[in-house]
């Protein structure tokens, strides 16, 4: 036995510490093409003070640490580690501390998944905010943490959302509530005696800024304060078919300006397809029954009236798609919108992104709406320059910020079995990348080799390196990661 998994062991057990190849084989690599690398050990802590004791391990041994909290499969290389050193997987400190239905928040750990979550709010009547389609191995915590968007714009407010308070690890070991949060221990949190619903500061600093897509560079969160909803008493979903982009954004524009929709956002054909089948072949057939293009948008009525809420807001709905020379429809080409709503109520088994092909790479950037039809043109154009097929790419554009933005994600199926193939994707990829950041896509989430295209500032670079110091002056957080 080593010095470092005697050390371990004594922190989590021997039960918890891992270092069989196979295992070690699983970290080393996701479906992004960072290229792999075998962590030494893999620790799964059950207690938040594991997670210290493996942090002040870190700082004295200068030995890495890759914090990772969902579960596969994985797309981004976040978690793959840059260098050697130990995968910290957070998946079973999984229990959800307190629910409160007044002021519509959750206090959960990083290993609670969204179907686990659904089952404790629903007791309370209350339904999370989800991205779309959340795998059912994906930490609540981590989605939030990574910015994914939710599928509910007129409920998100800035991107801290749906966080809202919490406790972080700092990098040098320290312990530090953000929001609400700081200044008041787990346990008073837990009974009620404060309650995290603010996850600005304290003062002027922004722990979760800082934290916030961060990819585990500078601090660890251990447990964390997310916003959830009331569930609606009725719901009436809506398909809207539109042969390009173009011609969806001006009624699009208008619904988030009214703000009374729920789950509003786009998704070509083959995106929509990849939600509803899970089968490649099925997959096929049902695109080519499809508009190019649809949006989903779905109205709600909550306890008081709830049938005359929803016909004021259809109504309005209807003569704002009549406007646009748009029609709301209950079905499109064999799929009804009753389908879609129930899709995204459930996590899915298999991975969306995974179902056409064994393999992908994804592309999350952020924009405004008016260029997203442009962005999209662009999109369809490299692929054939490359000889890849536009009708097998999945693009999603989902608002947020109640509209002033969008988020987007792009997704290029291939098979890894294929060499050919998969350079073409890796070519495809980066051209993409670059053309698109010109036409107005901004990558916040910039990983891998989308850091060289984000961090073209050497004054910002410089910056990051300085909260990187100062925060982890050992550079024992994900090591590399960082730009």
């Amino acid at each position: 036995m080593t010095q470092l998994s005697k050390e371990l062991i004594e922190i989590v057990g021997a039960e918890r510490f891992y270092d069989d190849p196979e295992i070690l084989e699983k970290y080393s690599k996701d479906n992004s093409f960072v290229p792999p690398r075998k962590p030494l050990a893999v620790v799964k802590p059950i207690k938040g003070d594991q997670i210290e004791r493996i942090v002040d391990y870190a700082n004295r041994t200068l030995i890495n640490i890759i914090p990772t909290s969902s579960g596969f499969p994985k797309f981004f290389g976040d978690t793959v580690p840059a260098c050697p050193g130990i995968v910290v997987d957070l998946s079973c400190l999984d229990r959800i501390l307190r629910v409160d239905r007044r002021n519509k928040i959750a206090i959960i750990e990083p290993g609670v998944t969204f179907d686990g979550l659904r089952m404790v709010l629903e007791k309370e009547g209350m339904v999370p905010y989800t991205p779309l389609l959340p795998r059912s191995t994906k930490s609540v915590l981590s989605s939030a943490l990574e910015r994914e968007p939710i599928t509910i714009p007129k409920d998100h407010w800035d991107f801290n959302d749906p966080i809202a308070g919490g406790e972080v690890i700092i990098g040098d070991g320290h312990i530090q509530g953000f929001g609400d949060s700081a200044g008041h221990t787990m346990e008073e949190v837990e009974s009620g005696k404060a309650v995290p619903v603010m996850p600005l500061g304290p003062s002027s600093i922004g722990w979760l800024n800082m934290v916030q897509g961060a990819q585990g560079t500078l601090g660890i969160v251990r447990w964390a304060s997310v916003r959830c909803r009331i569930k609606p008493s009725i719901e009436k979903p809506f398909l809207v078919a539109a042969q390009d982009l173009k011609t969806l954004v001006p009624f699009l524009q208008k619904l988030l300006k009214r703000r009374f929709c729920e789950e509003l956002f786009v998704l070509n054909s083959f995106g929509l397809a990849s939600v509803l089948t899970t089968e490649a072949e099925a997959i096929k057939r049902l695109q080519a029954s499809l508009s190019p293009w649809v949006l989903f948008v779905n109205i709600a009525g909550y306890a008081r009236h709830p049938e005359k809420e929803i016909e004021w807001k259809e109504e309005e709905a209807m003569e704002l798609a009549a406007g646009e020379g748009l029609e709301l429809k209950d079905a499109i080409g064999g799929v009804s919108a009753t389908e879609v709503l129930k899709a995204l109520q459930v996590s899915a088994e298999k991975d969306r992104r995974l179902r056409f092909k064994n393999s992908c790479e994804v592309m999350p950037f952020s924009t405004t709406i008016d260029k997203t039809p442009e962005l999209a043109t662009s999109i369809a154009r490299i692929a054939s320059d490359y000889g890849y097929s536009p009708a097998d790419v999945s693009i999603y554009v989902q608002p947020v910020i109640q509209g002033c933005q969008c988020q987007c994600e792009v997704v290029y199926p291939y098979d890894p079995a294929e060499k050919k193939e998969m350079e073409k994707v890796k070519g495809l990829y980066m051209t993409a990348a670059r053309d698109l950041s010109y036409g107005g896509a901004y990558y916040s989430r910039p990983y891998g080799n989308l850091a060289d295209i984000t961090y073209k500032d050497t004054e910002i670079i410089n910056v990051l390196r300085k909260i990187k110091r100062i925060l982890d002056p050992n550079d024992i957080l994900n090591s590399g990661k960082l730009y």
